[in-house]
């Protein structure tokens, strides 16, 4: 098996993003991170691992997901929607598939961005373990930060690589591994979401607790490796944050969009300037991202922000005029 062409992929993009806004006007899923939205970072990735079938879970909409699809590049894609109607939780919007998906499935976390490791390596992993019995495999990597776990998910395994025990968003980690966006099921998965009830804590259906409940079960749930960064893109500091990975990595100082006007006396210090934007005056910026259409006039020294006309909750110097 070369590819993971047997396999169907879901993308879970029914998040409302409502700690994103302004930012997120539709879905957080269709922000950019430099030159792509995450949802278009999603495709090439499904698209290298030669799936063919591709179904989202959205809140509504679906007109700027299909503009999207509709791309030259994605045309080996079968692209579905499904509408999510309600947020009642990750496995609801999961369970809404079952119906249309294959009997092993890739899911993603669309409002994840993330790095995986090298393809072929992944498609053999993830070979290998569903013929040794697999029923799932949850992608993990070990960080530093334990304030990164705590916002997400814990998770701990057995000697003999087995899931002992996940939970969600827990006060103390049991370890230093944290799951990341990107899952592989068996329609097993689909008995433990209608044998899971709604979490006490959120009220919803949690991934995290079906996936419990399917090693509860007797389902054989192991892990795998291959993703080598992510970050979950909730709030604005998150969103920063990936735009300045992704700089990083490409190994530039500064990103500009296209119809960019950025004056002599302006100073960029790895920065992220998105489309249709004018930066004028004595201005200096560091670690900084503008958002599109935006036009900053005045003098001052900005770090660590989001910048855009429109962003009245951006905290800004009093030298900044932003029109």
């Amino acid at each position: 098996m070369e590819n993971l062409s047997s396999f169907s992929a879901v993308i879970l993009a029914a998040g409302r993003g409502s700690r994103l806004h302004p930012l997120a006007q539709s879905s957080k899923t269709l922000i950019p991170i430099l030159d792509k939205s995450l949802f278009e970072r999603h495709l090439d990735f499904l698209t290298e691992a030669g799936i063919q079938s591709v179904i989202t879970v959205i809140n509504g909409e679906k007109t700027l997901f299909q503009e999207v699809c509709r791309k030259e590049k994605y045309m080996s894609l079968n692209c579905r929607f499904l509408v999510q109607e309600m947020p009642k939780g990750i496995a609801d919007a999961l369970m809404l598939c079952r119906q249309v998906v294959s009997d092993k499935m890739l899911v993603l976390l669309a409002d994840t961005y993330f790095e995986h490791t090298n393809i072929k390596s992944m498609v053999n992993d993830v070979t290998k373990k569903f013929s040794n019995g697999a029923d799932a495999i949850i992608n993990v990597r070990p960080v530093e930060d334990p304030r990164q776990i705590t916002r997400e998910c814990t998770i701990e395994f057995h000697r003999d690589g087995l899931l002992k025990q996940i939970i969600e968003k827990p006060e103390t980690p049991l370890n230093n591994l944290k799951p990341c966006g990107m899952y592989f099921f068996n329609s097993s998965v689909f008995k433990a979401i209608q044998a899971t009830p709604p979490s006490l804590r959120s009220g919803e259906l949690e991934i995290t607790d079906a996936i419990q409940r399917l090693s509860d079960l007797g389902g054989q749930i192991t892990h795998g490796e291959n993703v080598r960064f992510d970050i979950n893109i909730n709030t604005p500091d998150q969103y920063l944050a990936a735009n300045l990975h992704v700089l990083n990595t490409m190994e530039q100082n500064v990103y500009t969009g296209s119809n960019v006007t950025i004056g002599n006396d302006v100073t960029l210090t790895n920065c992220v300037i998105f489309d249709n934007t004018t930066i004028e005056g004595n201005m200096q910026m560091k670690n900084t991202l503008i958002l599109p259409g935006s036009s900053l006039y005045g003098h001052g020294e900005y770090s660590d922000c989001i910048l855009g006309t429109k962003m009245e909750h951006v905290a800004m110097s009093n030298n900044a005029d932003t029109r």
